[in-house]
């Protein structure tokens, strides 16, 4: 019998910024086409017989084989005259060296960052630029179906993607090249500086910590990636983003700390509210593929809002919106899964006063409404929490009941999914004693759940245990 492996894709998320102009002038240090150019800061210029240059994607990616999905592009670049024709800084070519794959190109006044669509046909979104001879450093980042374009760390300009980029590029036999397509015609003709590639991570929020004092030179050099430049009246505005994540700026004669408020440890700080309609219990994140990031909050009654919503987060606003509100009778808990290309979200009910036998929903999204439709009711007492999991390529689903009609020895559920019928069916009952929580975990291969007991009506000295 013959075995026959297969490597499993693994997206490139490194966070460590690649230097591709780097990589590219090392690859060939004596290549002909190469001009150095002292113009305030050092920079090149390629001429025609130079249009080859560049790096092999297995040179760079050694553990991994597809495109990321989020990326930075971190481009410092000069250029004198407006081109009248498409003019490419940099691009990542298929294995037949003709089908582009990932590029960033200047026309006229706009910069424009190209990607093939999955039916290999160019897709563009671009931004304005001013046409001043220059020195700029433009910041491309694609994260979430949004492409945000930052230059001298100034206002970005956001573009939202009409066709999502390719969540599985293979980068298999692709090259990038600098300041060319591979071809005579539409190479880049101004300098260039700095050309890196920064997986998993936007590269603004690393080096745009505060407003640079002369935004018209925000070229900005990694401390450990390239040598730092002795600071000179010539290089004065020019930043060193530094190892030990602090910005410091040339003021002519030496470099001193840009500094945007007093110093503070490292802790979490106040983001943003989300406005709910009573108090909320618990919540729930989670992701849809190609919708978004929802956040679901489990609200107690308030009232007669007996309700609680779904939030979902706003790229460009950078905020969550309410996405949907659902009718809840003092919910507990939240928990999404997914089965094949389907995805569930879960609530267990805890029911009002004098109300304890108060169901539990499960919801199905629908991708025709973008809206969690009813799937099934599951009776339940009291229930405090809910969780799924998957184990031999089936899905089970544990709801734990807290009492009911005063008795705190109870039976709590575990259901099967039925692929046939497409339900949850009753597949095994345990005993709990007024249960505040269930969790589930795996140890090599056995799939196990806790829970966590609380009161069985005389004690609360109970053993909590694992199935």
């Amino acid at each position: 019998m013959i075995l026959r492996c297969y490597a499993i894709p693994q997206l490139c998320t490194d966070s460590t910024a690649i230097d591709l102009l780097g990589l590219a002038l090392g690859e060939s240090p004596d290549r002909p086409g190469i001009e150095v150019v002292d113009d305030v800061i050092k920079g090149y210029r390629f001429d025609e017989s130079a249009r080859l240059l560049g790096v092999d994607s297995d040179v760079i990616f050694t553990h991994c084989n597809k495109f990321p999905a989020e990326f930075s592009f971190i481009v410092t670049y000069k250029q004198h005259v407006e081109p009248k024709q498409s003019e490419f800084v940099m691009s990542l070519l298929a294995q037949n060296r003709r089908n582009l794959l990932v590029a960033i190109r200047i026309h006229r006044d706009r910069l424009f960052f190209d990607y093939a669509g999955s039916d290999v046909i160019k897709r563009s979104v671009s931004c304005r630029i001013p046409t001043s001879g220059s020195w700029k450093t433009m910041i491309v980042t694609l994260a979430d179906g949004i492409v945000k374009f930052t230059l001298d760390c100034g206002q970005p300009t956001v573009v939202k993607l009409k066709e999502d980029f390719p969540s599985k590029l293979n980068l298999r036999n692709t090259r990038f090249y600098i300041a060319s397509k591979r071809s005579k015609m539409k190479r880049f003709t101004g300098l260039l500086r700095e050309v890196r590639l920064l997986p998993g991570a936007d590269a603004a929020n690393r080096v745009c910590q505060s407003n640079p004092v002369q935004p018209i030179r925000a070229h900005v050099t990694i401390e450990g990636e390239s040598p730092i430049d002795e600071c000179t009246s010539q290089r004065k505005g020019i930043m060193t983003y530094k190892q030990d994540m602090t910005l410091e700026v040339c003021t002519g004669t030496k470099y001193r700390k840009v500094r945007a408020g007093l110093d503070r440890m490292d802790y979490v700080i106040d983001y943003a509210d989300i406005d709910a309609r009573s108090n909320s219990t618990s919540i729930e994140i989670f992701n849809i593929w190609g919708v978004g990031t929802f956040l679901a909050t489990a609200n107690k009654d308030h009232g007669a809002q007996n309700y609680s919503e779904i939030f979902l987060w706003d790229p460009i606003g950078r905020k969550f919106d309410i996405h949907q509100t659902l009718r809840t009778q003092s919910a507990t808990r939240w928990k999404y899964f997914d089965i094949g290309h389907e995805n569930f979200l879960v609530v267990a009910n805890y029911g009002g006063l004098g109300v304890p036998l108060v169901s539990s929903v499960i919801y199905r999204w629908s991708r025709r409404r973008g809206l969690f439709m009813r799937h099934q009711v599951l009776a339940s007492s009291r229930a405090r929490d809910v969780d799924a999991f998957d184990h031999d390529g089936e899905t089970f689903l544990v709801l734990v009941n807290h009492n009911t009609g005063g008795m705190w020895n109870v039976t709590s559920i575990v259901y099967k999914w039925n692929p046939t019928g497409r339900w949850f069916e009753p597949h095994q009952s345990i005993l709990t004693y007024g249960a505040l929580g269930v969790t589930h975990f795996q140890v090599l291969s056995y799939s196990c759940i806790a829970i966590a007991n609380a009161f069985d009506g005389t004690t609360s000295v109970l053993e909590s245990v694992i199935y």
